[in-house]
């Protein structure tokens, strides 16, 4: 296993996955198994690995106390009010992403709250979190409180959840890891793991295949099949407790989320010990060294494609995107905006809003063959997209005054050293967000 004072491989690769992960949803590719694979998982691995992250970053003030500890919460706080400024002005580009630094700041800024914590208190917190949070979330839904930190893609609580996992790995895989342990962790999460892959692709099958399915996107597969207990509708407070949807932050969510994650960490350390393979992994590692400012050239590229869009006829054929073309009448969630007014307005309750908001998706055909340029496109953009961001990191690690660090690292690196006072040369090398 590669001491702490050396990079740890196998996280840049996971960063890139993440960062995959997060392309492949935003692609617009409706195959099921990619959806299902790339619904919420991602994103909750980007957390997972932010919460190593700054376990990595706080463990040499932890050890030694005093002011190297002063330094180091200084620096996580600089670093994560700068990836949310960052996140700031990405939500401010004209894209269809819902951005997730604002997330990934808000638990760095919050986690420096405890890094002094032992692991046991640590690891009650994170229980404390897995089962109270979706209870309140839920609640809030039931109450009619609607924020977006508590019910939204990104819900709160979850997103502690999943740092608090990112120390705890850091602390028993890394500072006192071993390959044993790392096979042991893949080992206990790979069956959580595959009956999350199954259960997202399976509701996206759904969704999207056999024209007899149904599948209601804020209700729970899971209640139908005999997997949890069957309430009745109104106690939507249990439904959304329990659910294992993406984003929803509900129970499931968070501990399949939680495994998928750890199952993905381990697979990456595991698999970027071997010299041979650490090498042939080396576009993706680029990636994810450099995985902040990957995550902006993504953003951007989408962006830029839906402008790009906007500059096509109405329907948007000319580029085969037809779903992020604008429409030649005002909408709202693909209705008319008067009718969208009117069925707001005849809602009673968040399960009828929601249902209105995320209408069910069109039917594809069974063998799910490519039946309009949109699915093509999808798989382009996704193709381009990583391609040509591995290509930038292999190029800029090239310039002998950045080595690992990409534009932003740089530049969050110069400024938590400026704002904390770190000294030159001490800071760790396994982090990246």
């Amino acid at each position: 296993m590669q001491k702490e004072s050396a990079r740890i491989y196998g996280l840049d690769l996971a960063r890139a996955l993440a960062i995959i992960g997060m392309i492949a949803a935003h692609s617009g590719i409706t195959h099921p198994v990619i959806r299902g694979v790339a619904s919420g998982f991602p994103s909750a691995l980007f957390a997972v690995l932010a919460g190593v992250s700054v376990g990595i970053i706080s463990a040499r003030g932890r050890i030694l106390g005093g002011v190297p500890q002063l330094q180091m919460r200084l620096s996580l706080l600089t670093r994560g009010l700068l990836i949310a400024g960052i996140g700031f002005l990405l939500e401010a580009f004209p894209s269809y992403i819902v951005v997730v630094l604002g997330s990934i700041a808000a638990e760095i800024i919050i986690l420096t709250l405890v890094i002094n914590w032992r692991t046991r208190n640590l690891a009650l917190l994170l229980i404390g979190l897995v089962f109270i949070g979706p209870a309140i979330a839920a609640l809030a839904v039931l109450l009619g409180i609607y924020s977006g930190w508590l019910v939204g893609v990104y819900p709160l609580f979850a997103w502690l959840a999943y740092g608090l996992s990112g120390m705890i790995v850091h602390r028993i895989f890394i500072e006192q890891g071993s390959r044993k342990k790392w096979l042991l962790l893949g080992g206990i999460t790979v069956v959580p793991t595959i009956f999350a892959f199954w259960y997202r692709i399976k509701g996206i099958h759904a969704q999207y295949g056999d024209e007899s399915a149904t599948y209601v996107a804020d209700k729970s597969a899971a209640f139908s099949d005999g997997l949890l207990p069957e309430y009745e509708e109104n106690f939507s407070f249990w439904r959304d407790y329990f659910s294992p949807m993406a984003h929803s932050g509900g129970l499931g969510d968070v501990v399949l989320s939680i495994a998928v994650a750890l199952a993905v960490i381990s697979l990456c350390v595991v698999i970027c010990e071997p010299n041979l393979l650490r090498k042939v992994m080396y576009p993706l590692r680029a990636m994810g060294q450099m995985s902040l400012t990957s995550y902006t050239l993504h953003v951007i590229a989408s962006g830029i494609l839906v402008i790009l869009v906007s500059f096509t006829n109405n329907d948007g054929s000319s580029l085969g995107a037809t779903e992020m073309a604008p429409q030649a009448e005002e909408t709202q969630y693909g209705r008319p905006w008067q009718e969208y007014q009117d069925l707001v307005n005849q809602a009673e309750n968040w399960s009828d809003f929601y249902d209105l908001k995320y209408p069910p998706s069109p039917k594809l055909d069974t063998d799910y063959d490519t039946i309009d340029n949109g699915e093509t496109f999808a798989w382009i953009e996704f193709a381009v997209q990583i391609v040509g961001i591995s290509i930038f990191a292999m190029l800029w690690q090239l310039l002998p005054r950045f080595h690992r660090r990409g534009p932003w690292e740089s530049f969050i690196r110069w400024a938590t050293r400026k704002f904390s006072q770190v000294p030159p040369g001490k800071e760790p090398e396994n982090y990246s967000i």
